[in-house]
């Protein structure tokens, strides 16, 4: 019987010890596949551009502080250089990668990266700067002016 229960307590230290070294080598792989992925999405240049425009359809939402001069014309490049500054590109490359390898497999993050190496997948991406400056345009302009009054209608404002 102490035989059957040490052989049994080996087995599950064996089995314990395997355990995390595959896990450690399946995050090695997402991860692996998701650095990949996060440079087919975010390629330098375009990634650069992308905060360019994000920064400067953001203005508008800062209407008031711009007519007050406190924004100035070159906002958007100096927000780049703030955010170069305090996340370079290597560094939201690889926090992009850990979030994905942390809710894909290897063989659907594959599929990802496979899908925007498409023809339709680049084009998908090359359109995203600009649907997401349109967007946030639209936003501004149909969107904010509703706000207050939804506020005041629930409470949150006077």
């Amino acid at each position: 019987m102490l035989r059957r229960i040490s052989m049994v307590v080996v087995l599950m230290l064996v089995s314990l010890a395997l355990q995390p070294q595959t896990t450690m080598q399946d995050r090695d792989s997402r991860m692996q596949v998701a650095m990949h992925l996060a440079h087919v999405l975010n390629p330098p240049d375009a990634y650069r551009e992308r905060m360019k425009t994000m920064y400067a359809s953001m203005t508008p939402m800062f209407a008031q502080a711009a007519q007050q001069g406190v924004l100035p014309q070159d906002f958007p490049d100096r927000m780049t250089k703030v955010m170069d500054e305090v996340m370079p590109y290597d560094e939201f490359t690889r926090i992009f990668a850990e979030q994905y390898a942390e809710h894909f497999t290897v063989d659907e993050l594959t599929d990802i990266a496979r899908f925007y190496s498409s023809p339709t997948g680049s084009k998908m991406l090359s359109s995203q700067t600009e649907i997401g400056a349109a967007l946030m345009r639209k936003v501004s302009t149909e969107i904010m002016p509703k706000m207050q009054d939804a506020m005041r209608k629930q409470g949150l404002i006077k």
